[in-house]
């Protein structure tokens, strides 16, 4: 199956008119930087969304595009046509969720040792393999102080295993609750790190090898819907097909497109999976190049309603051809 050539625009806002202007130049002059914008088969703005809707609709070739700098340049996609759309999806945000496991303490035995084990697969080089421990010896009777003495010991910032814990531990009433920590390494948008998230796989706790808790849970880290983060990395891996180069080696330099996303940003998301024609090099066969273009737009300016309209797209987190 072929790749589709993938167009990513972030966008701030949605132009519900054109730019105000005489003339195609004065238009450009005029736009707003990270607006997006509909534009005709020759590449001249639509007066207004409806427009855009109703050229769509037609089977009429448009365009989508947004203003990346003062310059007058623009990312725009490749033309789109109602009858060359394979599916368009819609999905409003969703923040991200980080793992969380909780362990339900048994009654604890005085003296004997106590072993709390977290395994992640998170860690690439080894899966389902790289574990994090903890021993403590219960003090007391009471599953409530030893879930408080884990705790403890996981937060700890004077032990190297509580500085090196990948998790942030609290208790109450005998449940110990682990939360997967943020990893900040990539907490900018132009870093050559791209998004990570530690995910736990699972959680023991034994005594002399016996199960010393009643129940446990684990929940998968979610990245959710339109992330900064992930924003970030989908724009910055596509921006090859602009012609920009992304080198993530520090022996050669960086030359990179401009990136729209912002951070701490969340953003609603348009996919569109479509075909365009072209003609073959020996001139005797018309052949199809699948393409695709991922609209980011900030979730405040609350947009993803009229955006998905003019294609024509279901409502809701669905994927569907545009309505006929």
């Amino acid at each position: 199956m072929a790749k589709h050539v993938r167009k990513v625009l972030v966008c701030k806002a949605l132009g519900a008119t054109a730019p105000t202007g005489n003339t195609r130049d004065a238009q450009i002059t005029n736009a707003v930087e990270g607006t997006l914008y509909f534009f005709d088969s020759k590449k001249n703005f639509f007066a207004t969304t409806a427009l855009a809707k109703q050229a769509f609709a037609a089977g009429q070739p448009i365009f989508v595009g947004t203003k990346v700098n003062a310059d007058g340049e623009f990312y725009l996609s490749d033309k789109i046509t109602k009858d060359k759309v394979e599916s368009i999806t819609q999905e409003a945000t969703r923040a991200k969720a980080n793992s969380v496991a909780t362990v339900t303490i048994g009654t604890p035995v005085v003296g004997k040792r106590y072993v709390l084990r977290i395994a992640y697969n998170d860690v690439l080089e080894m899966p389902i393999q790289f574990t994090q421990s903890f021993d403590l010896y219960a003090k007391t009777a009471s599953a409530a102080d030893l879930a408080d003495a884990f705790a403890a010991a996981i937060n700890s910032k004077t032990t190297s295993a509580g500085r090196n814990a990948r998790v942030v531990a609290t208790s109450a009433a005998g449940v110990l609750t682990l939360t997967a920590k943020d990893i900040t390494i990539d907490d900018k948008v132009d870093t050559l790190y791209e998004f990570h998230a530690i995910d736990i796989q699972d959680v023991t706790l034994t005594s002399d090898g016996v199960a010393a808790y009643t129940a446990k849970t684990v929940a998968a880290a979610d990245a959710g819907v339109g992330y900064w983060k992930v924003v970030r990395d989908i724009e910055k891996r596509a921006l090859g097909y602009r012609g920009s180069m992304f080198f993530n080696d520090c022996r050669w330099n960086q030359l990179t497109g401009t990136q729209m996303v912002e951070k701490g940003k969340s953003y609603d998301v348009v996919d569109i999976l479509y075909n365009n024609d072209y003609r073959s090099a020996d001139n005797q066969f018309i052949k199809s190049t699948p393409l695709q273009t991922t609209i980011f737009v900030d979730s405040t300016a609350a947009a993803l309603a009229e955006l998905a309209d003019v294609f024509g797209a279901a409502d809701g987190d669905e994927s569907s051809k545009p309505a006929a």
